[in-house]
């Protein structure tokens, strides 16, 4: 059986149609991480399940307590306390004033998992729905009415109890300096030691009174993320990338629908491809499915260059001490981001994987057809 010349493509359409090949070759890696990243980062669901892979809702606490922590070694209380000027120190400063033993055990107590999570998903939900058709200043809010609550329940009595508990007995002498501090009600800061039940009572009594007070006066009901954590009462000032908010936002939103119009480029021009190679079912085959494999193949490799990427990037990065921990914040984040860009990944190596099959299976009934031409 022969083929009609009339039946394959002249030189020039062969040579456009080749053009439209790499064409498509260049830009359909492109159009596949735009995509992905549309579908991706417009969902709630992604940066959830990102959040609750790497534990946070439990981790974060602790993390917290340590960066506290290494806030202390670069800026001392005493320091802190100077720079504070008239009134009540600010909440940052009183926790960084706090043993970090005491930190850690007490946000453990006041922030459950499940209320953290509520929280979080909560503001993750606003935020995408504002990106999506939100106008004017987002409104993002957490309720702290919980973490009151714990207070006045004995969050902070519990937290002490238990550093308490596992502080070395005193010695006679560290018992004799510390029981005149508390006769004289001079003490409010934690023993380096573990005293006698009695002075302990009343070490943990005034020590709660006190510090319970001043937290839950420093707490709001409901806190807006939008301003600045002051001291309460005092009016918020608008955090300063708000002042281009509106500019970002239309950034955003016209990315957004590039990446949802650019997923017609490749199709148009698999269209001209078809247009000009289609004489019969098989060289149509062919000549889409060469494509198709090509830019599979390459969107793959983009997904396993950015992976690889990014973790020789994460695995670089200078990070300060006290805070690339495994329970430090930047570590935390880390490990975050991990998971958002492997779940990135694995969405561009599906679409490069369905790429490359159909490619496969056009080029394979394609060949089967000469075949049978042949014969």
């Amino acid at each position: 059986m022969t083929v009609s010349r009339t039946s394959t493509p002249g030189p020039f359409a062969k040579f456009l149609a080749v053009l439209f090949i790499l064409l498509f070759s260049v830009t359909t890696p492109l159009v596949v991480l735009g995509l992905v990243a549309r579908g991706l980062l417009f969902n709630p669901a992604f940066y959830k399940r990102a959040l609750a892979q790497a534990d946070v809702y439990r981790e974060l606490p602790r993390a917290v307590a340590s960066q506290l922590a290494a806030s202390v070694v670069a800026n001392p209380p005493e320091a802190t306390a100077g720079a504070q000027g008239e009134g009540e120190p600010g909440l940052g400063a009183v926790f960084a004033a706090l043993p970090p033993q005491l930190v850690e055990s007490l946000m453990v107590r006041l922030i459950p998992p499940d209320w953290m999570q509520a929280q979080v998903e909560g503001v993750i939900d606003q935020v995408v729905a504002y990106l999506d058709h939100g106008q004017g200043a987002p409104t993002l809010t957490i309720s702290l009415a919980e973490v009151k609550t714990n207070l006045r329940q004995g969050a902070l009595e519990s937290a002490l109890r238990e550093v308490i508990a596992g502080l070395p007995p005193c010695t006679a002498e560290q018992l004799l300096t510390f029981g005149g501090e508390v006769l004289s009600g001079q003490s409010v800061v934690l023993p380096a030691c573990q005293p006698p039940q009695v002075m302990t009572e009343v070490f943990i009594a005034t020590a709660t009174f006190t510090a319970e007070g001043m937290l839950i006066r420093m707490l709001p009901d409901e806190l807006n993320l939008m301003q600045p954590f002051g001291p309460a009462g005092a009016p918020g000032t608008p955090l300063p990338f708000m002042q281009g908010l509106d500019q970002l936002l239309g950034r955003v939103r016209l990315a957004k629908r590039v990446a949802e119009i650019s997923a017609l480029v490749p199709l148009v021009l698999l269209a001209l491809i078809a247009l000009l190679t289609a004489r019969t079912a098989r060289l149509a085959l062919r000549w889409l499915g060469a494509p198709l494999l090509t830019a599979g193949v390459l969107s793959a490799l983009v997904g396993l260059a950015l992976y690889l990427g990014f973790g020789i990037l994460a695995a670089t990065v200078p990070m300060s001490p006290g805070a690339s921990g495994p329970t430090g914040l930047l570590g935390l984040a880390r490990e975050v981001a991990q998971g958002m860009v492997t779940t990135f990944v694995l969405w561009v190596e599906a679409g490069a994987g369905a790429m490359m099959l159909a490619g496969l299976v056009m080029t394979g009934v394609a060949g089967s057809l000469r075949r049978r031409e042949v014969g």
